[in-house]
């Protein structure tokens, strides 16, 4: 299995201070950000594809795309695929890097039958996004640390550089987040703050 960068970032333009989506991306990889999950569920498919060429065209090598929930747009794309919980039965063709939203046992079990590449794992901690959801806490990290094997989780919900540790601790690889970068005033200094505290968790739990 293909060594996964520690620190995704979920865009929500949306959530940016000025609307410069691009400008936000950038500055975070520039920050440490190695995963782009392109999310934008409310743009139709031509937008969604020309955003993802926009992102593309400047990010370094190790930076992974991952398109949520549009197989076809990810193949054309040649990025990864991201499936909302219960999206799918069946692992798409064409598709080199799978991932899969879960919030209960029975989703991860689902998700864990399409072989995917990493699980995400939420709503970890209360989150502006998901303002119904019960956070689950890092128990659930914990839990589906032990029924992924070695699957590589991603803690994701109110994740940002002042809990990120607690989430790595419970057995996580990484942590996603929406606007702990994306609605900071400084989107690279967020992003660096995060890795920061991404990567000494992981030296001390090593």
């Amino acid at each position: 299995m293909t060594q996964l960068e520690r620190l995704m970032l979920v865009t929500d333009r949306h959530a940016v201070p000025g609307g410069d989506l691009a400008g936000a991306v950038r500055a975070a990889v520039a920050g440490g950000v190695g995963l782009v999950h392109v999310r934008e569920k409310d743009l139709d498919d031509a937008r969604f594809a020309a955003l993802l060429a926009e992102l593309a065209a400047p990010l370094p090598r190790h930076v992974r795309l991952i398109v949520n929930g549009r197989p076809e747009l990810a193949r054309r794309a040649c990025a990864g695929l991201h499936l909302p919980a219960g999206a799918l039965a069946a692992r798409p063709a064409g598709i080199d890097l799978l991932g899969a939203s879960v919030h209960d046992e029975e989703e991860a079990l689902q998700a864990l039958a399409l072989a995917p590449d990493y699980l995400l794992a939420g709503t970890i901690f209360p989150s502006r996004s998901k303002p119904g959801r019960r956070p689950a806490g890092t128990a659930w990290i914990a839990q589906l640390r032990r029924l992924a094997g070695e699957v590589p989780i991603y803690g994701i919900g109110g994740i940002d550089a002042a809990n990120a540790a607690a989430v790595i601790g419970a057995g996580a690889h990484g942590v996603a987040v929406r606007s702990a970068i994306l609605a900071a005033p400084d989107a690279r200094a967020a992003a660096s703050a995060l890795a920061r505290a991404i990567g000494l968790a992981v030296a001390k739990r090593e």
